[in-house]
């Protein structure tokens, strides 16, 4: 049995979508916004052309001076470097064990007027703690401001990521949980602050056509080379063969290198969306609950199949946690070895791409020792547990991990 590591939630539907709106000049964008807005229920959604752009947009208008702003030490390093482009300083803080998210004691021991923002991350689809995180900040007045980047869907004791603070990013990349095929969005309620956004977005292009169909196609084609039978000739052969011995051409096709931002990139104002991908939008938001309660079914047996395993750390769900469960990282001593292991039994995994950012050396103006995140980012290891994978695969991943962990201690 064969199982690649993720799967785009894309399908025929969306291809029809985006034809649909290739050939019609409707208001597909401004219906998508308001549409999002009702879904993560917010007065305002502004379309961007990408995550961290909207994160400088957001915080280059909230009208804050500008000032530290907590981040956690295990994130996506673009997070942090666009905070520090925008004027706000990071101050890294360790995350927790058992959710591998920003330790919300920690963030509580932060001495008053030492920052002025933050940013919880709802980080691989898991839900952050937003009541205390809400109470800590509204009682500091700091900013706050929500990274859901891989949380759309996701919901804490049942009002969904991205409502609780003062504003929100989300990101709609082909390999998330909800794809425009690129692009982005930030919600927020306060209707001056929205002006500002709109007024300071103002230069950005829309994209051109043919960089719309070019991501289009790039978007299915991955959709269609992660079904079981093209993926088991095509691309398993090449991970098979080349992941013993250290090479992943997933990871290496799709790397990212941190990089500081000296200043604003053109990519920022470039890639404005148009309305095929905003058709793609709304026919995703109509199965967006339907894709994370799969995902959250297949991490739930898995938990059950993985019940009392030695050798494997697994972050659990707490009481009034929906994930939508973006991946499913597990900790393990050697996870390269078991890897290696495991797509010789036909599961496809990956060390994910978020990064110790209180230890990378763009940042060592900011560097913290965060202990918690360093080890995570050790030891960790992503299974597959995106929407096609069956109830008979599930099994078959628990099994390959049984039998491979037993070579990798």
């Amino acid at each position: 049995m064969i199982i690649p590591r993720f799967s785009p939630s894309l399908d025929a539907k969306d291809m029809v979508a985006f034809i649909k709106g290739a050939s019609s000049d409707d208001d597909a964008v401004s219906d998508f916004e308001k549409a999002f807005a009702k879904r993560v229920e917010r007065k305002h959604a502004i379309v961007v052309p990408s995550a961290r752009a909207g994160l400088y947009f957001l915080l280059k208008t909230c009208g804050c001076l500008e000032s530290p702003i907590l981040i956690p030490a295990l994130t996506y390093h673009a997070i942090p470097a666009v905070a520090d482009l925008a004027g706000f300083k990071p101050h890294f803080i360790d995350i927790r064990a058992d959710t591998l998210l920003m330790d919300e004691d920690l963030v509580e021991k932060v001495p008053d007027g030492e920052v002025g923002a933050i940013i919880p991350t709802h980080l691989y689809g898991r839900v952050q703690n937003m009541d205390r995180i809400m109470d800590l900040a509204r009682a500091r007045d700091w900013l706050v401001i929500e990274d859901v980047a891989q949380g759309l869907g996701a919901n804490w004791r049942g009002k969904p990521c991205g409502s609780f603070g003062d504003a929100a990013y989300f990101t709609f990349g082909p390999t998330k949980n909800f794809t425009t095929l690129g692009g982005g969005m930030i919600a927020c309620d306060d209707d001056d602050w929205a002006s500002r956004i709109r007024d300071m977005m103002k230069p950005v292009r829309q994209s051109s056509r043919f960089d719309s169909l070019t991501g289009a196609a790039y978007g299915f084609a991955m959709s269609v080379a992660t079904t079981r039978i093209i993926f088991s000739f095509a691309l398993y052969p090449l991970l098979g063969l080349l992941k013993p011995s250290g090479i992943d051409i997933i990871e290496a096709a799709t790397a990212d290198p941190p990089k500081d931002y000296p200043l604003p990139p053109k990519s920022f104002y470039e890639g404005g969306m148009r309305g095929a991908q905003a058709h793609v939008g709304m026919n995703q938001l109509k199965k967006l609950d339907m894709l994370g309660g799969k995902r959250r079914a297949n991490v739930y047996r898995l938990l059950e199949y993985l019940e009392g395993v030695e050798g494997i750390r697994i972050p659990r769900p707490r009481d009034g946690e929906e994930s939508v469960y973006m991946s499913f990282p597990v900790l393990v001593d050697d996870p390269d070895e078991l890897s290696k292991r495991l797509i010789r039994l036909g599961v496809d995994t990956t060390r994910g791409y978020m990064s110790y950012c209180a230890q990378l050396a763009i940042f060592k103006d900011y560097a913290r020792h965060c202990p918690v995140a360093a080890d995570a980012a050790k030891h960790m290891l992503h299974l597959p547990v995106h929407a096609k994978v069956s109830s008979d695969a599930l099994g078959h991943i628990a099994r390959s991990v049984r039998s491979s962990l037993a070579f990798c201690t």
